[in-house]
This record gives structure tokens, sequence and C-alpha cells, in this order.
């Protein structure tokens, strides 16, 4: 139990072998030891690891792979709200067709067509005089105030 250590110490060679292109790397707090001088702060660095991690190219398969099942995962969400979507529309519309009845649109009176086509052929002919047309507007309001007559009879009776 003293300042030194109750076994001698191993004395480590270090050889770089036949290759003299291997560095020898000695780190600045084990040579500032050597010297007697405190271990500095600033220059201390975690130990390295033997243990390699993926490579760039096994990391960047392995974000496609998550990106990948993402993408499938959310097409598949997707998917799924647009069918329920478009079953949800087309049930609505069905309802909608089904409280609405809508009458049949009554075939266009024959005579309404008939002056109807008049005035706008003689709007035509006459661009820069429409009031020379009123006979043709007379006609086609005369028309239609005794077809809304007869629509409103009809209802009545």
């Amino acid at each position: 139990m003293g300042t030194g250590s109750s076994k001698p110490a191993e004395t480590l060679v270090f050889q770089r072998g036949d290759d003299p292109s291997i560095p020898i790397h000695i780190a600045p707090n084990l040579i500032r030891r050597l010297q007697g001088l405190p271990a500095d702060p600033r220059l201390s660095r975690k130990p390295t690891t033997t243990k390699s991690g993926p490579t760039s190219e096994q990391v960047e398969a392995i974000v496609e792979s998550r990106v990948q099942r993402e993408l499938d995962r959310q097409t598949q969400r997707r998917v799924v709200f647009e069918t329920r979507s478009a079953d949800q529309v087309r049930q609505e519309a069905e309802e909608l067709l089904n409280r609405l009845h809508i009458p049949p649109r009554p075939n266009p009176n024959a005579e309404l067509v008939r002056k109807e086509e008049a005035v706008v052929s003689c709007y035509r002919n006459n661009p820069s005089r429409t009031l020379d047309c009123w006979r043709e507007v007379e006609d086609l309001k005369q028309a239609v105030l005794s077809a809304q007559r007869g629509f409103v009879n009809a209802l009545a009776a």
C-alpha cells in the first residue's frame, strides 16, 4: 500500500509491423501527463469505439423503407376516406331525390315557341331599329298570358 503497485508494470511495445505508412497517434493529454503536467480538459475526448454504425447506404435504405411504409399507410387511409365519402354522397343524393319529387316538365306550347322565334328573328333582322318589333313582342306577351291562364285554370280544376 503505497504509491507504487505491488505488481511490476508490464512494458508495452507498439510496432507498426511491415507497413511504415500506418500512423501512430499519441493523445496530447498522455504527453502532458508524461511531462508531469495536469491533463487539459479541452484536449480530452471520448475514446472511439471499434463498433461501426450503419453505412450511409444502409441508413438511406432504412429511411426509404420507412417513408414507403408511411406513404402506403396514408394511401390506404385516403382510399378508405374517399370510398366512404363517395358512398355517403351517393346516399345523400338518393335521399334528396326521394324527398324531392320533380314533376316532369311540360312540353312547351308550339304557338309560344313560334312567337318567341319570331321576336328573336325580328331583333336579329333589325339590330338598329328594335322598336319595329313591337307587334311580335305584343303577340308573344298575349300568348304567354293566355298560357298562364290556362295553366292556372288546369290547377284549379
